[in-house]
């Protein structure tokens, strides 16, 4: 497996002035830079878990920190309910759910969030 880092740091966004942001960034772009997926898909995850509190918080939606993602982007879906919305959207942002509850599984089997046995990754 392998991660392209200008692909990979041009999707991550600075979302909020947050110390811990920042160095979660940083970690990200390095464990990317250094080609150690594994590292990088963890932080990743948790990267996702604060952007989408994130979003939440702006809709005023109640969350919990012990939701799992898939969770936490499924209220982002509901909020986001309320906009006009093209069918095709629409699909795509419900699709979301399902690839983020797959990430929970990546990220807790094969990552370093867990004492798991990585994955062999080709370069």
């Amino acid at each position: 497996m392998r991660i392209e880092a200008g692909a990979a740091a041009d999707a991550i966004d600075r979302f909020t002035r947050d110390e811990t942001l920042e160095e979660l960034v940083a970690a990200i772009e390095r464990d990317i830079t250094a080609n150690k997926p594994a590292a990088a898909l963890d932080r990743l995850h948790t990267y996702c878990m604060k952007k989408f509190g994130h979003l939440l918080d702006s809709y005023g939606v109640a969350w919990d920190r012990k939701e799992p993602l898939h969770s936490r982007v499924g209220k982002y879906v509901k909020a986001l309910a309320s906009h006009p919305l093209r069918d095709a959207s629409r699909q795509i942002i419900k699709n979301a759910i399902a690839v983020f509850e797959k990430f929970n599984y990546v990220r807790n089997d094969d990552s370093l969030a867990h004492d798991n046995e990585l994955p062999s990754c080709g370069g």
